[in-house]
């Protein structure tokens, strides 16, 4: 746990000085805005993707137990 918060300090300083580094033209207009996706409609493919990560999940967990 020490070694992984550790590696995350140093992610977080390396972005640090990234952000340093970005220059912007004065002349420049920046704006954001808040993405809303509140009504996102399901992913067709879900139920694909949770059957086969379901399945996925099983065979990792009888190579763990070495089941056959």
């Amino acid at each position: 746990q020490i070694s992984e918060y550790n590696d995350k300090i140093k992610l977080n300083r390396t972005s640090e000085k990234r952000t340093k580094n970005i220059q912007t033209h004065p002349q420049a207009i920046y704006t954001s805005r808040l993405l809303n996706f509140k009504n996102l409609s399901e992913p067709v493919n879900s139920a694909v993707a949770t059957k086969t990560t379901l399945y996925f999940n099983k065979v990792n967990h009888d190579e763990e137990n070495n089941i056959e």
